[in-house]
């Protein structure tokens, strides 16, 4: 394993909030939210804000909108195919 890999925990978390971002983002596309979806969507908006802090996501109108620590994988992804 090389020096600078980044820890799996890091992909783990990325991992992670990417599915909480998804989940969102289709009971956002519902037209018209049951109480149940807006029970999971408050659900959902905490276990994200658990998994991104705002020192790891640049955020926007109470969303994360730059992921620090993803962009820094996808970095280094890419210098390991170059």
């Amino acid at each position: 394993m090389r020096k600078d890999a980044m820890p799996d925990e890091f992909v783990r978390i990325v991992m992670e909030s990417d599915e909480l971002l998804e989940r969102i983002k289709v009971l956002r596309a519902k037209p018209r939210l049951t109480l149940t979806d807006l029970k999971e969507l408050v659900d959902l908006k905490l276990a994200l804000r658990r998994v991104c802090p705002p020192g790891r996501f640049g955020w926007l109108d109470g969303r994360p909108v730059i992921d620090i620590l993803k962009t820094t994988i996808q970095l280094e992804k890419e210098n390991k195919i170059s």
